[in-house]
């Protein structure tokens, strides 16, 4: 009688491991989730299969903890792949290489996950106790030393002072086939096919006009009921403590459009090493908008001022932390009839700050190709450390990304309350109104 306690208790503990290993494959399960999603976001490889057009050497991660690994679904196949907890980090093979390495998301070994939100039209699902986890995730993450440092800057540099900067990297016509072409499911949820260098080219959807490069929207039949487009990514990476430089001379307009010009880190997956949106709009809307999107923890500090509105102050996530530029000629129709313009961008461990000049108001040290930060002006946008700390929102290296799409989560979104008429598959499939949805970019250039 009196052994039967002592039974039951070796029955209920024996219970208590079962239900203990099923709850932690259930975590698991949900972490894998979560990474993939932000890998959808993110627009990396869905898989490793022969047809990724893009080369990846794979290492795995593993650590005291074990390697941890999450699945990823092909979208095309509904085949489910587990892969190593890792970020895809592009590696060149000089200028113009885009082979990719799989590198671990922290030094520790632990899954990054929880330091991961969901996509777009699904960020509002996450829990604060995900949110506040996440930001310690990616604090810790960022403290490890980064493999490729940004070179050393001089004080005049940093700071804006005396002195010009000089070209480390430029991209200009033909340069940019030597970027990234994405092909894979829009991750933002628009009415285009990304397709392949070869592809565009064979449709004239890239190509160079007057020593530009013009990268357009199909105006051709739809193919599975959307237009193809374009997206690509840099081979090179902007690093803290130089300047970028885009000189442009069209962006995409009309109703439907939704072009941009933005980065995101190079080494952790989004929004872990975060989101810098430089050139970004909809629909023709008069004004850029320039945005940040984080993990919890960053706010923007900035008011408004004669030349920006500030918008929302919390750069999580969705919406983001923006300022709304006044000057109607800083993007869309006005932007084009102008003869475009240059926007610029610095980022060092003082904050983040952005510039637009239309043609005729460009700086001269930029037209003499040494650009002088001390006579920039104020900038259109100013994103300061002190409220979002760099190391802990922002990746030291980060992938410039070109794109054109069609309606999805904004342009969709806010079709009708930006003017714009009729349904929107109707205002997709009429291929005139993207008669104007393209870009002709002068060049692209890193200073340091």
């Amino acid at each position: 009688m009196y052994a039967q306690p002592a039974i039951l208790l070796s029955v209920l503990a024996l219970a208590g491991e079962v239900l203990s290993v099923s709850l932690s494959e259930e975590g698991a399960r949900q972490n894998h989730a979560r990474q993939a999603r932000m890998h959808r976001r993110r627009g990396l490889p869905a898989n490793d299969s022969e047809a990724n057009p893009c080369k990846r050497e794979a290492s795995s991660s593993s650590s005291s903890k074990g390697t941890t690994s999450f699945r990823i679904k092909d979208a095309s196949t509904k085949n489910v792949t587990v892969i190593p907890a890792t970020s895809y980090i592009r590696q060149g093979n000089g200028e113009n290489g885009n082979s990719w390495t799989r590198q671990p998301l922290s030094e520790s070994g632990d899954s990054s996950s929880d330091a991961l939100s969901d996509e777009r039209t699904s960020l509002q699902e996450e829990s604060s106790a995900e949110s506040d986890s996440s930001s310690g995730v990616a604090s810790s993450s960022s403290s490890s030393t980064s493999s490729s440092a940004a070179p050393a800057q001089s004080s005049a540099a940093s700071t804006g002072g005396s002195g010009g900067m000089t070209q480390v990297t430029s991209w200009s016509g033909s340069d940019f086939e030597s970027w990234d072409y994405f092909t894979y499911d829009d991750p933002t949820h628009g009415d285009v096919n990304y397709i392949s260098l070869s592809d565009a080219k064979s449709q004239n959807l890239v190509g160079t006009q007057d020593g530009m490069f013009k990268m357009s929207v199909s105006t051709g039949d739809l193919v599975n009921g959307k237009r193809n487009s374009v997206r690509i990514s840099s081979p090179t990476h902007w690093k803290k403590g130089q300047l970028l430089v885009a000189d442009i001379n069209h962006i995409p307009e009309g109703c439907g459009t939704w072009p941009a010009l933005w980065s995101i880190g190079a080494k952790r997956a989004w929004p872990a090493g975060g989101e810098i949106d430089i050139l970004e709009g909809v629909n023709s809307v008069a004004g850029n908008t320039y945005t940040l999107h984080t993990t919890a923890g960053c706010t923007m500090s900035g008011q408004s001022s004669s030349s920006s509105l500030a918008l929302t102050q919390d750069c999580q996530y969705q919406p983001g932390c923006s300022y709304k530029d006044r000057a109607d000629n800083s993007y869309g129709p006005d932007f084009n009839s102008a003869g475009g313009g240059f926007y610029a961008s610095f980022m060092d461990d003082s904050g983040i700050k952005i510039w637009f000049w239309s043609v005729n108001d460009v700086p001269a040290s930029i037209k003499n190709g040494s650009p002088n930060m001390a006579e920039f002006g104020t900038p259109k946008a100013t994103f300061e450390s002190s409220t979002c700390d760099m190391g802990t929102f922002f990746d030291e290296e980060q992938m410039i990304i070109i794109n054109t799409t069609l309606m999805g989560d904004w342009a969709g979104a806010t079709f009708w309350n930006n003017g714009c008429s009729g349904t929107l598959a109707a205002t997709v499939a009429d291929s005139s109104n993207f008669d104007n949805a393209y870009w002709l970019i002068n060049s692209v250039k890193l200073y340091a």
